[in-house]
């Protein structure tokens, strides 16, 4: 009976092990009210200890704000859709403007997946990306860099920190790395950042964590109970 008593625990836990979802694996900083020169060339911006107006999590990077949507950071985030698994966006955050506002996506174990990007309601093409290669769709200005750092010191992956037009920079390589992802919006709508980039570690689901946890308590309890007897 013990013996499949400890099996069944073990069975358990390596099922948990493996039911695992990208859930909330990038930290996103939002800075809003960032001067021009900043706007205009994301690739200077320092954040020069400036504490986030917000800070969330997503699993997704894939915003595309129409022309005429609500010009909020809410609006953008919300334009991702259900994939996007955002989190901890609270209600005076999402309010907060869009204009001047600069984005830092953070992960520390980012792959580039076979993806599409581009298209929709924007005038860009639909362009399909390769897995090991990178892509990012966007208007105004991107700057990709290695590293998940507070400033984008390097040239970058993909350097496009000045505002433009929609348009799609990449696809160039990139191997399994930490990457910090910048985006300054600051012009008229829309609003685009879109890239293949996915977290390479899926992270367990807090019910998950929970169960195993409970799973080895209790082997060790009955560790514990065979010893003394």
């Amino acid at each position: 009976m013990k013996k499949l008593t400890l099996g069944a625990i073990a069975l358990t836990a390596s099922t948990m092990i493996g039911s695992t979802a990208g859930h909330a694996t990038f930290v996103v900083d939002v800075f809003t009210n960032q001067p021009a020169s900043v706007i205009q060339n994301v690739s200077t911006f320092t954040g020069g200890g400036t504490t986030p107006a917000a800070t969330f999590t997503t699993n997704a990077i894939n915003f595309a704000l129409p022309p005429g949507g609500d010009n909020t950071v809410g609006g953008f985030i919300g334009s991702c859709g259900a994939p996007c698994g955002v989190a901890g966006l609270s209600a005076a955050e999402a309010a907060l403007s869009l204009q001047n506002t600069v984005f830092r996506f953070q992960d520390p174990s980012a792959i580039a997946a076979a993806g599409n990007i581009g298209g929709g309601s924007t005038t860009l093409p639909l362009t399909a990306v390769v897995a090991g290669t990178v892509a990012i769709a966007h208007d105004d200005g991107v700057v990709l860099d290695s590293g998940v750092v507070s400033n984008p010191v390097l040239p970058g992956i993909i350097n496009a920190g000045a505002a433009t037009p929609p348009r799609i920079d990449g696809p160039v390589a990139f191997g399994p790395q930490a990457a910090t992802l910048f985006y300054a919006e600051g012009f008229n709508l829309p609003a685009v950042l879109q890239t293949n980039l996915v977290n390479a570690v899926p992270v367990p689901e807090p019910a998950s964590l929970a169960l195993l946890g409970s799973a080895l308590l209790g082997f060790g309890l009955m560790r514990r109970r065979r010893k003394t007897s």
